[in-house]
């Protein structure tokens, strides 16, 4: 009888196809928002320094923005997008601002299990 002994090549392709698996399965089950799991028509502006609401009213009508909410005393507000325009055109419109530390989409996070 010839036994023919796998090669080291095939167990090696076994085993990166597990891995890719696995990490497929990871990254599906993490939690990680995906790209269009945000919010249409608001973004999460962080700031340089404290504003209260009515400074960053001033600071947002010329970019044709508006504040929902503050967050973290002030630190970071929950701004309006005007309709029309999108998550990534704010995104860029705020970012080139001096006083935005970070700008960023306000992802929706959705519960894995049933609710209690």
């Amino acid at each position: 009888m010839n036994r023919r002994l796998p090669s080291p090549f095939s167990f090696l392709h076994l085993v990166g196809v597990m891995v890719v698996l696995w990490l497929t399965a990871c990254q599906a089950h993490s939690g990680t928002p995906r790209e269009s799991a945000y919010a249409p028509d608001r973004v999460l502006v962080g700031l340089v320094e404290p504003a209260t609401p009515e400074v960053m009213a001033r600071r947002l009508a010329p970019l044709g923005l508006r504040v929902l909410r503050p967050l973290m005393e002030g630190r970071v507000y929950l701004v309006g997008l005007p309709e029309g325009m999108s998550v990534p055109q704010a995104l860029v419109l705020l970012k080139r601002q001096s006083w935005v530390r970070y700008a960023e989409p306000d992802y929706l996070r959705r519960p894995h299990g049933p609710s209690p």
